[in-house]
Parts: C-alpha cells; sequence; structure tokens
C-alpha cells in the first residue's frame, strides 16, 4: 500500500501551503510506504500533495511520485492498483499525441488519460485506487477512490481549506489550530472579527501580521474584511513605527506600498515608505540601499500607469541592477506589480529587442524553460513566443475559464484578458461569447472588491481593444495591430542584434539517446547536448526539444534531418519526435546512443527483415525475421493467435 496526502488552500483564504507542512502530513502515513516519499508544492502555496511509496508495478525512479505530466500541467498522487492499465495504455498509444516517461507505470497513464477524457477516465479504470489529481489549467482538484472504497481517501474542509489523506491521523493535526506559525494562525484565529473596533486593540506586533495578511489578500482578489477601513487601519498601524519598527511593520509597509499603486493611488507612495528610507540609526544600515532600489521601482511602476513607458523601463532596469548588486540574486527581486508594469511598458514599446528582453525576464520570473501558466510572466511568456512565432498561435489558454458550464474567476484572469487583447490583429471587434461577457463582469466585481481600480482600468481597456474601440490613453495597447506588423516582427525576431563584445565560441555536439521497451521496440528518443570547455567536452545535458525545433536549420546536416521530423502535439504547445522518421534519419549517424548507456555511441544500420522458412514435421512454417511486433489484443481480434505468431 501506498499513502497520499495534500493540502487546497480555496480561493478566499490567504494561507499558503508549504513543503514541511504537507511533510508532516505525509510522515505520519510512513508505515505505508516505506520505499520512497516524494512531495510537491505550486508556486504560488495553494496546493501541496505528498506521497509515500510501496513499490509494486514500476519499481523504477522515474514512476516516483507525486507525478507530472510532459508539461507539468498535471500532477497526482496516487494509491493502489489500476489492473488494466496495459490496455488503456495501449489505446492512448493508438490515439497518439502522448508522450510517456516510464515503461509501464500505471500512474502515469492516469494522467494521459485524464489527458484525453478528463474526469469521465475513472470510468475506465478496473482495480482498488484513491486519487489526488491537480489540473493546474482549470485550477481544479479531482478526488477519487475506487467503486468498492478499497482504497481509502478520507478528506476534510474547514475554513475555505481542503485537506486529504489516506488515513486520518494525517488530517488531524493539519486543522488550522494544529498551525505552527504565528503568521498563519493569527490570521485564522482574528481575521474573522477584525473591524474598526477591534483592531485598534491588538497589540501592535499581532496587528501587522493580520493586516499584512488582509493587504495580501487584497492582491489576491480577497474583499477586504466587512466593517473595516483597510487602508486607514494600516495608515495608523504604520504611524506607530519609527526607524527601528519591527520587521512585521516594515513587511506591512512595503505590501501596503504595493496595494496603494494597485488602487490608483499612486500620489501616497512617498508617504507611505518615507520612514523606510531612513536609516535606522544601526552602524553601517546595510539594507538602507536595497530599500532605495525597491523604492525606485516603484516610482518606475507609477511611470508605467501614467503611459511613460522609457522612464518605466530605465527605472525599473537600473532598480534591478542595484538589487541583483546587493543581493547576487537574478531573479524574484520585485513585487509583482513592479515586474509585471516592466514588462507591460516593454511591449508598450514593442521593439524586437523589448520582446525579446521582456520574454527572458518573465521566464526567468516563472522560473522555466518554457512558459508554465501559474502566474502572469507565464501568460505574458506565452504571448511572446506567439508573437514571435516560437509558439503556435492557440488563444485557447487566453480564454475564461468555465467548469460545468460554471464561469470561474481567479487572479490571473486579468492576464488572460490583456494578452489576448495584445494578440489581437486587425481593427475589427472580435465577438464575445455571453460567458466570456459574464467572466469579465464577474472579474471587473473581483477586482473592485478587492480595491484594484488600477487593474479595473486595465481589464477595461483590454476589452476595449478586442471590441474594436480605441484604448484609453496610457493603455500599453495603443491602436490596432495588422497583419503586416505581425510578419515583420517576426522578420526583426529573426535576425539577432550583434553581441557588444566578441565571445568566444564554444563548440557543441548532440547525442541521440534511443530508449528501448524489453521487446527492443523503440519508446522515446532524447537530444543530449554536450559543450567543450577548457577541460574537454562536458556533461551530457538534455535540450528542449522547442529550441532544436526552432533552430533545426542551423545544425549540422545529420542532426538537422532528425530535428526537422519534430511536430507540434496536437492537444498542448509541447513538440515530439515522429519516432519511425526520427529512427529513419538516425540511420548512419555518428552520435547515437542507447538510453542505459548515453555516453557509448553505437551505430544504427538499415536493414531488411528476412523471410525464416523453418520445417516442422510435414509442413513448413513461414515467418519475418525479426518478427513484427503486434499487442496481444490486436493479435487475438485480428487472427485468434499471439503476438509471437
Amino acid at each position: 500500500m501506498c499513502g497520499v496526502v495534500g493540502a487546497l488552500v480555496l480561493s478566499s483564504s490567504s494561507f499558503r501551503v508549504s513543503e514541511p507542512y504537507v511533510m508532516r502530513m505525509r510522515d505520519s502515513l510512513a508505515h505505508r510506504g516505506p520505499d520512497g516519499a516524494g512531495v510537491w508544492i505550486d508556486s504560488q502555496g495553494r496546493i501541496g500533495l505528498g506521497h509515500r511509496r510501496l513499490s509494486i508495478i514500476d519499481l523504477s525512479e522515474a514512476a516516483r511520485q507525486p507525478m507530472a505530466n510532459e508539461d507539468e500541467t498535471l500532477w497526482v498522487a496516487f494509491n493502489g492498483e489500476i489492473y488494466n492499465h496495459a490496455a488503456i495504455r495501449r489505446e492512448l498509444e493508438a490515439l497518439g499525441g502522448h508522450r510517456w516517461r516510464t515503461d509501464h507505470s500505471d500512474t502515469e497513464v492516469i494522467l494521459h488519460a485524464f489527458e484525453e477524457w478528463g474526469i469521465d477516465c475513472v470510468q475506465k479504470f478496473r482495480g482498488m485506487f484513491a486519487i489526488a489529481l491537480w489540473d493546474r489549467g482549470s485550477q481544479t482538484l479531482l478526488l477519487a477512490r475506487d467503486r468498492l472504497g478499497i482504497k481509502p481517501l478520507y478528506w476534510a474542509e474547514h475554513d475555505e481549506m481542503v485537506w486529504f489523506a489516506s488515513e486520518l491521523k494525517a488530517l488531524e493535526p493539519r486543522l488550522p489550530w494544529g498551525c505552527d506559525r504565528l503568521d498563519q494562525v493569527l490570521p485564522l484565529a482574528v481575521g474573522p472579527v477584525l473591524n474598526d473596533a477591534t483592531w485598534p486593540w491588538l497589540a501592535p506586533e499581532v496587528a501587522a501580521i493580520v493586516l499584512q495578511d488582509a493587504v495580501a489578500g487584497c492582491l489576491n482578489l480577497l474583499p477586504a474584511p466587512e466593517g473595516l477601513d483597510l487602508n486607514a487601519a494600516v495608515t495608523g498601524l504604520l504611524a506607530r513605527g519609527g526607524p527601528g519598527e519591527a520587521a512585521a511593520l516594515n513587511l506591512l509597509r512595503w505590501t501596503q506600498a504595493e496595494w496603494l499603486c494597485a488602487q490608483g493611488r499612486g500620489e501616497l507612495l512617498d508617504a507611505c515608505v518615507a520612514p523606510a528610507l531612513q536609516a535606522s540609526g544601526t552602524p553601517g544600515d546595510a539594507a538602507l540601499p536595497g530599500r532605495v532600489a525597491l523604492h525606485a521601482a516603484f516610482q518606475a511602476l507609477l511611470a508605467a500607469q501614467a503611459g511613460q513607458w522609457d522612464a518605466c523601463i530605465v527605472g525599473t532596469e537600473q532598480a534591478l541592477a542595484d538589487l541583483r548588486k546587493l543581493t547576487g540574486r537574478r531573479t524574484r527581486l520585485l513585487p509583482q506589480q513592479a515586474g509585471t508594469a516592466y514588462v507591460l511598458a516593454l511591449l508598450a514599446r514593442g521593439t524586437a529587442a523589448d520582446l525579446a528582453t521582456a520574454l527572458k525576464f518573465c521566464l526567468g520570473e516563472g522560473g522555466k524553460r518554457e512558459p508554465v501558466l501559474d502566474s502572469p510572466y507565464g501568460f505574458i511568456a506565452l504571448a511572446i513566443q506567439m508573437r514571435q512565432g516560437e509558439a503556435r498561435r492557440e488563444l485557447g489558454s487566453f480564454r475564461p475559464y468555465t467548469l460545468g458550464g460554471r464561469v470561474q474567476v481567479s487572479p490571473l484572469d486579468l492576464w488572460r484578458w490583456l494578452m489576448r487583447a495584445w494578440l489581437k490583429e486587425g481593427a475589427l471587434p472580435e465577438t464575445l461569447l455571453p460567458a466570456e461577457m459574464e467572466a469579465a463582469e464577474l472579474l471587473r466585481q473581483r477586482l473592485r472588491a478587492a480595491g484594484q481600480q488600477a487593474a479595473v482600468a486595465q481589464l477595461d481597456g483590454a476589452l476595449a481593444v478586442l471590441q474594436g474601440e480605441r484604448p484609453p490613453a496610457g493603455f500599453f495597447i495603443t491602436g490596432p495591430r495588422e497583419q503586416w506588423q505581425q510578419a515583420l516582427e517576426a522578420l526583426q525576431g529573426i535576425v539577432a542584434p550583434a553581441p557588444a563584445e566578441p565571445a568566444a565560441a564554444t563548440e557543441t555536439r548532440l547525442r541521440w539517446v534511443l530508449e528501448l521497451d524489453a521487446r527492443g521496440a523503440v519508446l522515446d528518443l532524447l537530444a543530449l547536448e554536450q559543450k567543450q570547455g577548457a577541460r574537454g567536452w562536458g556533461k551530457l545535458k538534455e535540450v528542449p526539444l522547442s529550441r532544436l525545433q526552432r533552430g533545426a536549420e542551423a545544425l549540422p546536416p545529420a542532426d538537422a534531418a532528425v530535428a526537422r521530423t519534430l511536430q507540434q502535439e496536437r492537444y498542448g504547445r509541447d513538440v515530439r519526435f515522429d519516432l519511425p522518421a526520427a529512427v529513419a534519419a538516425l540511420v548512419g549517424h555518428p552520435s547515437v546512443a542507447l538510453s542505459e548507456d548515453p555516453e557509448q555511441p553505437i551505430e544504427l544500420q538499415e536493414a531488411s527483415a528476412e523471410l525464416e522458412v523453418l520445417r516442422e514435421g510435414e509442413r513448413l512454417r513461414v515467418r519475418l525475421w525479426p518478427p513484427m511486433q503486434v499487442a496481444a489484443d490486436e493479435a487475438q481480434a485480428r487472427w485468434g493467435g499471439s503476438a509471437a505468431e
């Protein structure tokens, strides 16, 4: 048996799931899985999955859980056994469009089955199972167990959170009163009764934590507590602070500054952060330059809100340079409001160099080589790639999401609208469906309830563009974009700017690695890159297939022939090899290896099948060698024989 645990934060809660939080749940079930343990937490801390593993079907490390699909839009933790997983896998392989990481894991079959059939996939499963599956695209959690309940799955809902586990003992300590962090406990305990009458009675340290949670909630589209003038409460509390104010008050000050910008009340920014820009009195005050740089980033944000794109770009880039020098870090240096304002300014100016800079920044902030749609940066990066012709122009990701016929609203919806408007071509209005208009209105209401008037103006600007109207002054989209402009931008993007200094040439080579099953059939093909340095050839590292596809024509002829066999997957943005064509292109290639030993090259030769005649008594048996590989169920359906015959 295995153990499944997890926690989900509903949209109206500001609680954040952490890795230690889920690990404590998971390890209370250590007796259910001695062979391994895993944890996955999404980047926003909204959901976490944990798993204790007892290896039964697939013993390889590739089958460890929680497990993700190819583009990490689905995550699953699973306890049980799907008896007919091999048959479901063959059905999925026949449909095409699925890339497999494991040889025979029933957990991976669950992921691909959900990709193909959605929630109806459970109707195909025969076995005993308890499944927790998170769909990042729809922000939906699926909990399912077998019809007889052989595999247990308990769940509890309390105060806008959901917990689930294979045993009750994992749930009990995870209830809100079992939290071990003050910043998590206090908002849960005090938040429900917070109002103008209660907050002044709180100790400043407690009030700072509770109000910080409320302000952060507003930035995440949560309404302010009823009966509380949140701005007045925060201003009053901060007025008590001084040069040596506590860390909680300092954090509240900068969060309030971000919210003031979101409210469109930037005129109050300087007064809010002025105390933080004064020396604390401690010798040297090493943190003061960082606070000054952060203030400069907020000033750049206000410039963007006024439509001063050049000022925003210059100010943000100087602030980033200062913060990188002070911290030694390259990413995650700016509040989201300031970071996204910088990117919108780059999009507004719109040169090929600006788009390249914006894409690099967004991918860095998202922490992935390819866009992941779990933050504003993921949506912006994907839109830029579509504009540059590096990704298929598929706008489904930018449309409001509905579930069961009901419109769903999330903090990311604003970025869906903005990027959809930015990608619009021509001046003709786009037809918006009734569900889309409903989604826009619900989002507008949520933004207003959270006090984000600046975001409301952005939403209205995006809708104006989509409906063929002139966008408001200062909006980052200045007017309709014609198809000839798109073509020109794509051509500009092909020409890379010359480097300021000649870079030393770095020799690289590709190694093509074949993954075979037990019968010798090709399961997958990997592209590994090796760079030559001063100490010789370095380690082999996997190359993103999308990069290979885009740069196929620049590769050596033998490698280019293989890269041209890459195709766009029909169900997503990923690419995959046409395996028969790719294997044919690898015949005679000088750098091919097997997955068991990627460092050892092999020679792939072309050969014809031979016709073998065997005498068996009075009969002659004729067969092909090597034998045809036919799935057992297909062989039975064709001629009632076995796969070998």
